[in-house]
C-alpha cells in the first residue's frame, strides 16, 4: 500500500513525515511513503492519487495523513485563526463512510495570496486578495462542474470546503445559493453550520480543515 502525508508544516526538507508515521505504525516494508504540498489543497489530491492508485490494486489500502500547524505572529491579521491538528483516513477498494466519483473539476491560479518562503516562520498573508482568490476558485470550480455534468445544487445534499475560518465557506457559498430553490438554500446553509461545528473547536489546521 502507501502512506500519504499531505502537510505545509514539514519538520524535514528532505525526509517525508510518512516515513516516520509508517516506522511507528510498524506497516511492512513494501509501502510507498511520502509527502504532498499544495498549501490547503494537499490531502484532496492525495485522497485522489489514493483512489487512482487502488483503481489498479483493490486488495491494497492508502493511509492518507493531513496533519499541519497554523502559528501566525502574535497581534496579526491570522492570529485568531491559527490551530493545529490532524486528520487521518484510510482509503480502501470498499468504503464504508465516502465513495469518491470520477467527475472532480480541478482550477488553477498563480496568486500571491498566502506564501511561507523558505526560512520564514510565518505564513505571508494577504488577507483581502486571499478571500477574494478563495471565492474566484470556487466560483469558476463549481460552474465548471456544472457545465461539464449538467448539475445544479438540488442535485447535492451538501457541500464540502476548505474553512480557514468559519466564515469563508459561507461566503463561498453565499456567492452561488441564490441560484437554487428555498428548499437547497436551507439544506446547504444548514449542513455548512453543522460541519464548521468542528472548525472552531481546533482552528485553522490548513489541509486538514476541509
Amino acid at each position: 500500500g502507501m502512506v500519504i502525508v499531505a502537510t505545509e508544516s514539514a519538520i524535514d526538507n528532505a525526509k517525508a513525515a510518512a516515513v516516520q508515521i509508517h516506522h511507528l505504525l510498524g506497516i511492512q516494508p513494501f509501502a510507498r511513503c511520502f509527502e504532498m504540498k499544495e498549501a490547503c489543497y494537499a490531502a484532496t489530491p492525495a485522497i485522489q492519487l489514493a483512489k487512482d492508485y487502488l483503481a489498479q490494486r483493490p486488495n491494497e489500502k492508502v493511509l492518507v495523513i493531513a496533519s499541519d500547524t497554523a502559528r501566525y505572529g502574535i497581534h496579526s491579521g491570522g492570529e485568531p485563526t491559527q490551530g493545529a491538528g490532524a486528520v487521518a483516513m484510510m482509503i480502501s477498494h470498499n468504503p464504508s463512510i465516502l465513495k469518491l466519483n470520477d467527475d472532480a473539476v480541478a482550477y488553477t491560479e498563480d496568486v500571491y495570496d498566502f506564501w511561507r518562503p523558505t526560512g520564514h516562520q510565518y505564513p505571508l498573508v494577504a488577507g483581502a486578495l486571499s478571500k477574494d482568490a478563495y471565492i474566484k476558485s470556487f466560483q469558476e470550480s463549481w460552474n465548471e462542474y456544472a457545465r461539464r455534468h449538467n448539475k445544479t445544487l438540488a442535485d447535492f445534499a451538501s457541500l464540502c470546503f476548505h474553512v480557514p475560518f468559519t466564515k469563508m465557506g459561507q461566503k463561498a457559498l453565499d456567492s452561488i445559493i441564490n441560484h437554487a430553490d428555498e428548499t437547497t438554500q436551507d439544506r446547504l446553509n444548514s449542513s455548512y453550520q453543522d460541519a464548521v461545528d468542528y472548525n472552531r473547536y481546533v482552528g485553522n489546521i490548513y489541509t486538514g480543515s476541509l
